[in-house]
């Protein structure tokens, strides 16, 4: 995958990569949220909002798209071209651990391929 350049007029508020023929972007909606999106063939086959959210004990910043071990952030991780499409893995952080959700994609949709999970103590 390939970190692609942000784009001067969003700086902070925005980040994307590409995963063989399709191009993930992340995008701040608010202090502590944001989209993921994925476009393939020139139109939005995937679209999912996530969140930051906080425990007792943690420090209060806003959502870092930038911040490598961010909260709540989705991350591609690793793409993997099958026929037909691609499988792209997604790293989610939280405050108990790490998972990892897999989506299939193709030119005509995106469907959910499973998730894993891994528990780590935050404190």
């Amino acid at each position: 995958m390939t970190l692609l350049p942000a784009d001067p007029a969003r700086g902070a508020e925005e980040r994307g990569w590409t995963a063989a023929d399709f191009t993930v972007r992340l995008a701040k909606t608010g202090e502590m949220s944001g989209t993921i999106s994925v476009v393939g063939a020139g139109r939005e086959v995937y679209r999912a909002g996530f969140e930051k959210t906080f425990m007792d004990g943690a420090e209060r910043e806003p959502l870092d798209l930038h911040r490598p071990t961010e909260i709540g952030r989705p991350t591609p991780v690793a793409a993997w071209d099958l026929a037909p499409g691609t499988v792209l893995l997604l790293e989610n952080r939280s405050y108990e651990g790490v998972n990892w959700q897999a989506i299939h994609l193709t030119d005509e949709g995106a469907r959910d391929g499973g998730a894993l999970w891994l528990y780590l103590c935050a404190f």
